[in-house]
C-alpha cells in the first residue's frame, strides 16, 4: 500500500474508504471526481514510484449508498520525482514528436512494446499534456477497453501522469473520458496546493499552441532522457468488482534514448 495521509469516507455498512490518499512525501495528494475512492487492493509503491488505482466508491467500500462516479471506469496515477535539473513543459514541441516515435509508444505501452500502442491524438492544454492512445497490451484491470485518455502535468517538483480507463461496453464517448481526466488532474492540482511549490490550475478551453524546450533528466548510468513513463500495478492486482447497477502532425523523430524518467511512469 503506498504510505501517507489519506481522508476516509464514512459508510453505514461495509468498509471505509478513503476519498484520497497523499503520496510522494506528502507534496502530492490524489483525489479523483465525486463517486471515486482509493482501491486498497491495487494501490501500492511499484520501486520508488506511488501508484494509485482509483474506482466506484459503492464496489469498493460494499455500500450500495455510498457515492457512485455515474461512470464505468476506473481512474490511476502515478508520480515521479523531478530531477533538479530537468522541467517538465506541457507545452514543449518536442514531446508530442516523442510520444508519436517508437520510444514514446514504448513508454506508453503496458508491455514496453511501441507495437502495442497507437497515438490517436495528443495535445496541451494549460499546463497538461494529454495523450489519447490504444494500448493492446494486457491491462491491469479485466475487461479494459483499449482505449484510453492519459494526462500528464506537474506538481510540486513532481510529474503525475493520471489516467482514465473506460470498461469495455461502457459507451464512455472520447469527450466524456477526456472531461473526467481534466477533472481529476484539476482535483490533484488543486488539493495538492500548499504542500511544496505552489500549483495554480490555470482553465484553457482549446488546446493551445506548443512550445518551449526539453531539458535533458540524467540516468542513473550517465546517459541522459528527456521526458517522463506510467508504472502500472504489477500483474494479478486487481481492483474490486463493478456495481451491477444502481492528431499531432508527423514530424522528423528526434533521437530519445527509449528508457527514461517517462519510463518510471509509465513501464
Amino acid at each position: 500500500m503506498v504510505s501517507g495521509c489519506a481522508d476516509f469516507l464514512a459508510v453505514s455498512r461495509g468498509i471505509p474508504v478513503q476519498m484520497q490518499v497523499t503520496v510522494a512525501d506528502g507534496s502530492v495528494v490524489v483525489a479523483g471526481p465525486r463517486g471515486f475512492c482509493v482501491d486498497p487492493k491495487s494501490t501500492r509503491t511499484v520501486g520508488n514510484v506511488p501508484f494509485v488505482m482509483m474506482g466506484n466508491c459503492a464496489a469498493i467500500s460494499g455500500d450500495g449508498r455510498a457515492p457512485q462516479p455515474g461512470i464505468e471506469a476506473v481512474l490511476t496515477a502515478t508520480v515521479a520525482t523531478l530531477a533538479p535539473n530537468f522541467t517538465f513543459d506541457s507545452n514543449d514541441p518536442a514531446l508530442p514528436i516523442f510520444f508519436e516515435g517508437d520510444a514514446g509508444r514504448a513508454a506508453l505501452s503496458r508491455a514496453g512494446d511501441p507495437r502495442t500502442v497507437e497515438v490517436i491524438e495528443s495535445f496541451a492544454r494549460g499546463s497538461v499534456f494529454y495523450v489519447h492512445a490504444r494500448d493492446t497490451s494486457p491491462a491491469p484491470v479485466d475487461n479494459i477497453d483499449e482505449t484510453h485518455w492519459r494526462a500528464i502535468f506537474g506538481v510540486n517538483g513532481r510529474v503525475v501522469s493520471a489516467s482514465v480507463l473506460d470498461f469495455k461496453g461502457s459507451a464512455l464517448s472520447p469527450e466524456r473520458s477526456l472531461n473526467v481526466l481534466t477533472r481529476f488532474a484539476n482535483r490533484i492540482r488543486t488539493q495538492s496546493v500548499g504542500r511544496g511549490t505552489e500549483v495554480r490550475v490555470a482553465a484553457a478551453p482549446v488546446p493551445v499552441a506548443l512550445g518551449g524546450q526539453l531539458r535533458p533528466l540524467p540516468r542513473p548510468d550517465g546517459r541522459s532522457a528527456v521526458v517522463p513513463a506510467v508504472q502500472v500495478a504489477p500483474p494479478g492486482n486487481r481492483p474490486v468488482a463493478r456495481p451491477s447497477a444502481p492528431a499531432t502532425p508527423k514530424a522528423t523523430q528526434p533521437v530519445f534514448p527509449p528508457i527514461g524518467f517517462l519510463r518510471r511512469l509509465f513501464g
